[in-house]
């Protein structure tokens, strides 16, 4: 998962960042308090530095490994950088700045290889490091899917076509063995666009490679969250539509029982009609407010939105009408 540190889980920095890399000073800081964030709040983005022992298994390299995640939201850039290359930097602020900017310039995609070929050993059953290293069986590869992916054949069928280029792309790094180092670039690709479609090949397979992973990605970290969002937004719709019609419910039975009272009045003493419609509505709510106070906690100064819906509405046209012929 995604670290995504909230603004109560971060401090001050002890560390300078502007200042000449100092790496076991950043490492002391990072093992004491945790990934160090450099955030700039102008775009919206971290840049998260971590550095962990070596989580290979059975791997004895002693070596770190300095983790560097790039985050806006729930969006994010994974890479892992040595140390050596950290330290060709200025300062922290300077690294961060260029991975930012020019993220081309530090980007490897290990880390996410690693993880996506976890997912393969995990859910298609599959060892990515001997058929990388053996080849491809007789018979093509043999799928043990998991439980996940024996009911989700999107998963299956997302990680075995990133499996399937990771592969190709294996194939391609082994050619380098079969060229003739006596060999030219102009005999090896005669035509210029020999050369040219190679190059785009590679590039169409990295990208599509990298795509699928952004929607492996997307569909098991970002998805659930996002249904999460919509089924609370969609409860609450139902319940602002709930209450709505409730509301409107309550409002219809005031004007309806003010109205009422309106004509109770003026059939107990047709004079009162004297007194206006506006005064004559004040006090029939008055008298409908002691029969329910219930029904008149709110909605009591509403006098002049009520009678003015007795006027347009039909459901009260015909009778406020002739309410009006025996107010002055």
């Amino acid at each position: 998962m995604r670290f995504i540190p909230k603004p109560d889980e971060t401090v001050i920095s002890t560390i300078d960042l502007m200042g000449p890399i100092d790496y076991l000073k950043l490492k002391e800081r990072i093992e004491a308090r945790g990934p160090l964030c450099v955030t700039y709040t102008e775009y919206s983005v971290s840049v998260m530095i971590n550095i962990t022992p070596c989580q290979v298994e059975h791997c004895e390299c002693g070596e770190d490994v300095i983790a560097v995640v790039l985050t806006s939201g729930f969006t994010s850039l994974s890479t892992i950088v040595s140390r050596s290359s950290l330290e060709e930097y200025s300062s922290i602020n300077d690294f961060a700045h260029h991975y930012l900017h020019h993220p081309h310039l530090i980007f490897r995609p290990s880390g996410e290889c690693q993880y996506i070929e976890g997912q393969i050993r995990e859910h298609l059953g599959m060892e990515p490091m001997e058929i990388y290293k053996n080849g491809t069986p007789e018979g093509g590869v043999r799928e043990s899917l998991s439980e996940e992916c024996q009911s989700d054949f999107w998963k299956a069928n997302n990680l075995s076509a990133i499996f399937q280029s990771l592969v190709i792309h294996q194939q391609m790094r082994d050619g380098v063995d079969q060229i003739n180092p006596d060999q030219t670039i102009r005999d090896a690709f005669p035509k210029p666009s020999d050369l040219t479609a190679l190059m785009d090949e590679h590039y169409s397979l990295g990208f599509l490679t990298a795509r699928l992973i952004s929607e492996h990605f997307v569909r098991y970290e970002i998805e659930p969250l996002a249904a999460k969002g919509l089924a609370q937004v969609e409860a609450q719709q139902r319940r602002n539509k709930a209450s709505g019609q409730k509301s409107a419910q309550k409002r219809h039975q005031r004007i309806e029982a003010t109205l009422a009272a309106m004509e109770r009045l003026c059939d107990e003493n047709p004079a009162i009609g004297r007194i206006g419609i506006k005064a004559l509505a004040d006090l029939a709510m008055q008298d409908a407010a002691k029969l329910d106070r219930n029904l008149w906690k709110q909605g009591s100064g509403q006098r002049d939105e009520y009678l003015e819906e007795m006027r347009a509405d039909l459901r009260y046209q015909k009778r406020f009408r002739r309410l009006s012929q025996k107010t002055a």
